[in-house]
């Protein structure tokens, strides 16, 4: 499992976008070349990022969960 560590307050432009900040690109190598997902935080103020990978298997133990 990756873990990305750090605190960087970003701007948000007017189309909705944000600059990835550098300390992170340099942390997550070439585990982001598939690309991720980044989703807002149920439990906490912040934002959580998952490779591919990763965010495959939070799905499959989601959907696992009794509705």
């Amino acid at each position: 499992m990756l873990n990305v560590l750090g605190t960087y307050e970003v701007k948000i432009d007017a189309k909705g976008r944000f600059m990835f900040p550098a300390p992170y690109k340099v942390q997550l190598g070439n585990d982001v070349k598939n690309g991720f997902v980044l989703k807002r935080s149920i439990f906490k103020k912040c934002l959580e990022l998952f490779t591919i990978e990763q965010w495959k298997q939070e799905s499959a133990l989601v959907s696992k969960l009794n509705m």
